[in-house]
């Protein structure tokens, strides 16, 4: 088997996702490569697709929350009539060319714009390549109806039914999860991760992140806690790739603020905290989920989020407030009260049990090799627990 992961670049979570399949694969000694799937229309409108979401994500996100809530009215939005399907389209030669000279036989889509390029692909040219969608939020997106996939793996088995009432086999699903990488899912004990961050040992610890991109109320949000909580908890902030919101936040001098920009040490840092206060990204949660770690969550942009933190609200994973003033006053509330976090706690550590990344790849090794029967099973097992 050789794989090809075909990812996008407008935010992290993608990225993220197609990183935890790729270190799965590597694991068990499985050929993957990873590729930018809008490069093969040009790397001109990648960038530019890219930056465009970013500014839009960060300083415009009532209107994402609108494009959004459009798409899911509007199927035709995608349809292979559409100008975004042919532009996707226009990526297909080179995509043929590229798989072709790899020799993949098993495409891994962790994107609609990707999953919609596959799909053209095969309508096109009838590879002998078996094609994966991996859901990278805990909802159907709106256009995959107009993908034609082998098998979707998606968040969880209680999203069955929306798949399916947006046009999707039934008999293609598969409930994996949302693939997270191995240092989430097997993260250092409180103690040692602590130690490795030079934080105290005794006392409690918050962390505030607006995803990759540094979105939402931080900076307002971190002013009021700084005024609420106890003297024993640190504060950590996450800026992502905001170089703006870093120095906004660096200019604040606290005792127990630690302030960083984009790391690698979010494991670590999610292992050593008591709770998270992040935007509802379907990557930056299930990390946390794995993590065990308890959320609160600020609805920023809406949307496909917004579907997030109403299904993770629902399960019992995360809560919110409506406005930053009640999400400080609960973050400090549930801090002070170890019967909360010890609730919150137990419920993500019966509900995040296996890893997703290993149940997509072992669906993947089933696929590839065209036992239908075996993989089938694990469909069924997966939908049934």
């Amino acid at each position: 088997m050789k794989a090809l992961i075909l990812t996008c670049n407008t935010g992290e979570g993608h990225n993220s996702a197609a990183a935890a399949i790729s270190q799965e694969m590597a694991r068990q000694q499985i050929s993957c490569d990873t590729a930018d799937a809008l490069s093969f229309i040009s790397e001109r409108l990648s960038k530019i697709v890219c930056t465009c979401h970013k500014h839009v994500y960060r300083h415009i996100p009532q209107a994402f929350r609108a494009g959004y809530g459009y798409s899911e009215k509007h199927e035709a939005l995608f349809s292979d009539r559409s100008l975004i399907y042919r532009a996707l389209a226009s990526g297909t030669d080179n995509l043929r060319d590229f798989v072709e000279t790899g020799d993949y036989n098993l495409l891994i889509c962790v994107h609609v714009f990707s999953a919609l390029m596959a799909s053209e692909l095969q309508r096109r040219c009838e590879l002998p390549v078996k094609t994966m969608f991996i859901s990278t939020d805990y909802t159907c997106s709106p256009s995959m109806a107009e993908s034609q996939m082998d098998l979707y793996c998606i968040g969880h088995r209680d999203l069955a039914q929306e798949y399916a009432d947006n046009g999707v086999d039934p008999a293609r699903l598969f409930a994996s999860g949302i693939p997270v990488r191995q240092a989430f899912t097997q993260a250092p004990e409180r103690g040692l991760a602590r130690h490795s961050l030079e934080l105290p040992p005794e006392g409690k610890s918050l962390v505030i992140m607006g995803g990759s991109m540094g979105a939402g109320p931080v900076e307002e949000l971190t002013l009021r806690l700084l005024e609420l909580l106890p003297l024993d908890c640190d504060l950590t902030v996450i800026c992502g790739n905001s170089s703006r919101l870093f120095e906004k936040m660096n200019a604040i001098e606290a005792k127990g603020l630690r302030v960083l920009g984009f790391t690698q040490q979010m494991p670590q840092i999610m292992a050593a905290a008591d709770l998270f206060l992040t935007k509802p990204g379907g990557l930056s949660i299930s990390e946390a989920a794995c993590c065990h770690l308890p959320m609160l969550c600020m609805d920023v942009v809406g949307g496909c989020e917004l579907r997030n933190l109403d299904f993770f609200k629902a399960h019992g994973w995360a809560d919110s407030r409506p406005d930053t003033d009640e999400l400080a006053q609960t973050a400090v509330a549930w801090l002070t009260d170890p019967a909360i976090l010890a609730q919150k706690k137990q419920r993500l550590e019966r509900d995040f049990r296996v890893s997703a990344a290993e149940c997509i790849v072992s669906a993947a090794r089933e696929l590839a090799a065209g036992r239908r029967a075996a993989l089938a099973e694990m469909q069924q097992l997966r939908l049934a627990e």
